[in-house]
């Protein structure tokens, strides 16, 4: 399995269902410290987007930002069906 499968599953959320079904599994030797490796990058590279995750987590921690729950039905005319 390689870097991107293993992250695509990851995001996906289906890692285990991943590996429970197939009867072995092979990761490059070199997956953790290229895990390792990309995540110092980002938060070195990326302090401020780091900081603005915090904010957001401690704004929604304190109720200060909610998820927007509309109580109004878009007419059928303004949506769109895209294929």
């Amino acid at each position: 399995m390689d870097i991107t499968a293993l992250l695509t599953a990851a995001f996906l959320d289906v890692v285990n269902e991943v590996l429970s079904s197939v009867e072995t599994v092979f990761i490059p030797h070199n997956t953790l410290s290229l895990l390792f490796e990309e995540k110092s990058k980002i938060l070195f590279h990326q302090p401020s987007r780091v900081a603005e995750a915090q904010k957001l987590r401690r704004l929604i921690s304190d109720g200060n930002l909610r998820v927007f729950e509309s109580t109004t039905l878009l007419p059928k005319a303004c949506i769109i069906h895209r294929r």
